[in-house]
């Protein structure tokens, strides 16, 4: 189970690019199928070496090199915001799951406000409560969530949230608001007004509060 999962897996992260048509993802899909079949010849040979050679590969594909990772295309936060977006996705169906939700057609999404990332920010940083709260308190405007900030402090050192990677959020989803519509099968509305069902307020960094109706 767990090689047919990883089999299909990067398809299926491909799938965001779908409509897009340009050299860059023709180059990327074409590397990406040489390093795939190359990972998945020892586990079915025959289709391996039959997408070998259609892919033009030199010989045989059990002898080809197995792959080296490429540090050059390693980029921590798109990483961080696909992590995000699929966690997103999977919190989404399970509340219409769990809340019983037939015909869900808007899910709306809250984004976490500055001051709760610099809490995380500094937690990271300090690693223990008194010296998060004395840093932060410095702030007029954390001033103005006191008992938020403490209550997330702790919070964030209960969970040990001390690796957090920061990304825009906002700037994410929207670029992912067509694919997570396809997705979902339903409306995506980002940080609207409106304070549907109360649930801004709990939003999180990196996990944003969500309302589906």
């Amino acid at each position: 189970m767990g090689v047919l999962h990883g089999a299909k897996r990067p398809a299926l992260d491909l799938r965001r690019t779908e409509g897009r048509d340009d050299d860059a993802k023709r180059h990327v899909l074409r590397k990406l199928a040489d390093v795939w079949v190359r990972l998945m010849a020892p586990f079915t040979p025959h289709i391996a070496e039959e997408l070998w050679e259609k892919l033009g590969g030199e010989g045989f594909v059990s002898l080809a090199e197995w792959p080296e990772p490429v540090p050059e295309w390693w980029d921590e936060t798109v990483e961080a915001e696909e992590e995000f977006i699929k966690a997103l996705i999977e919190d989404i169906r399970e509340i219409i799951e769990v809340a019983k939700i037939e015909k869900a057609e808007r899910a709306y999404i809250y984004t976490a406000p500055e001051w709760k990332w610099r809490v995380v920010e500094v937690v990271a940083e300090k690693r223990d409560f008194k010296s998060a709260m004395s840093e932060l308190m410095k702030d007029q405007e954390m001033r103005k969530h006191g008992k938020e900030v403490s209550k997330l402090i702790q919070r964030l050192i209960k969970e040990r949230a001390f690796e957090v990677k920061r990304i825009d959020e906002e700037k994410t989803l929207r670029e992912a608001k067509d694919f997570m519509e396809k997705e979902l099968g339903l409306e995506i509305i980002i940080n609207p007004e409106e304070d549907k069902g109360g649930k801004k307020k709990q939003a999180m960094p990196l996990k944003p509060a969500v309302f589906v109706e």
